[in-house]
């Protein structure tokens, strides 16, 4: 009798259907308030957000732009790590080649970061970074992510609202900026260490009160440790009139994650004296600049500019926001005698 009995327990055994896999390493797990994850369901949904209510019978998940939505845990088939179901990528870690540049995760828990070949009902074609292709059943695939690189937003620190901060623009990059609808600049990042900028006021060639109505300026600047940074610059203004003048500048700028205070000294910009209703204020200043984040995406700025010939001041004050590659500032300013209103926008235009 025992002999049978063991026959018929293994056959047993061998009827019932392999279990599914269940959580392997580490890209799948339990799902925890406050987590930006993707639920994938028994029945082939797929949600997307941050979970909100987590409970033994259900979750609710916030879904951007929609009401959110509550999940029954039986209808639970496989909760994403954050880290996967995420679809940015660093800048400059997307890659190109034969396909789309994808991060496929299968039941086991294997994660493939891959070019999507191809793509049926049946299988997915993959393309792995070695130079290997594999087919992947569809059966057996939880997620493909195709992943994407967000252009990089506008960095908010390199210039206040006229003078510059000593911290410089990554090589390659071009900036364009124009305030009050009049001054026109464009700066060119040269390497990590050089920046090459022109402005001028528009129209190009408008002699204002002040005199100096353009200027080019060749920059270099180096970081000391995590928060101070030096530059200085060579710089030359030039008049309708054909009088150029050549100058000096330098620049220390202080910088924490939320603020940043600099201390420039060097010359004006176009139209100042113009703006300022001061055509006595001269070529050189001094100005002392300041930011300080309110949140993230809204800061705020002051730069107040002394003559070094007269003495007179200008102060400036804005609100700025960053509007993924612009930076738009809009505030006031103020002589001694004369308050005016003052707009800014600046354009990150490369890369």
């Amino acid at each position: 009798m025992t002999y049978p009995l063991l026959l018929l327990a293994m056959l047993v055994v061998q009827a019932e259907p392999p279990p599914e896999p269940g959580p392997a390493g580490p890209a799948f797990v339990e799902p925890e308030v406050g987590m930006s994850t993707t639920i994938f369901t028994v029945k082939g949904r797929r949600w997307s957000g941050e979970l909100t209510v987590v409970t033994p019978s259900y979750v609710e998940l916030s879904l951007e732009g929609e009401d959110g939505v509550r999940i029954k845990r039986e209808s639970i088939r496989r909760v994403l790590a954050p880290s996967l179901a995420e679809p940015e990528v660093p800048f400059g870690e997307l890659r190109s080649g034969p396909g789309p540049d994808v991060r496929v995760v299968q039941v086991d828990g294997r994660v493939h970061r891959a070019f999507l070949l191809r793509e049926d009902a049946s299988t997915l074609g993959l393309a792995l970074p070695d130079g290997t292709t594999i087919d992947v059943p569809q059966g057996e695939v939880v997620a493909v992510i195709h992943l994407y690189q967000p252009r990089r937003p506008a960095d908010v620190r390199q210039r206040y609202l006229e003078a510059p901060s000593a911290l410089l623009p990554e090589g390659g990059s071009v900036t364009f900026g124009l305030t009050e609808l009049a001054h026109l600049t464009a700066v060119l990042g040269i390497g990590p260490y050089f920046t090459l900028s022109a402005g001028t006021l528009l129209p190009v060639g408008y002699a204002s009160d002040y005199g100096g109505n353009g200027q080019v300026a060749l920059r270099g600047g180096y970081r000391l440790g995590e928060s101070w940074s030096l530059a200085a610059g060579v710089h030359a203004s030039f008049t309708e009139s054909g009088r150029t003048t050549g100058f000096l500048s330098a620049t220390a700028t202080y910088s924490r994650p939320s603020l940043d205070v600099t201390l420039h000294a060097g010359p004006t910009f176009p139209g100042l004296g113009l703006l300022g209703d001061l055509p006595s204020f001269g070529d050189v200043g001094v100005a002392a600049c300041a930011t300080l984040r309110i949140n993230r995406t809204a800061l705020l700025v002051s730069e107040t500019w002394i003559s070094t010939s007269t003495g007179d001041l200008l102060t400036l004050a804005a609100v700025r926001f960053q509007v993924r590659r612009a930076i738009l500032d809009a505030g006031a300013g103020a002589t001694a005698s004369h308050p005016f209103l003052w707009l800014g926008i600046t354009m990150e235009a490369w890369p």
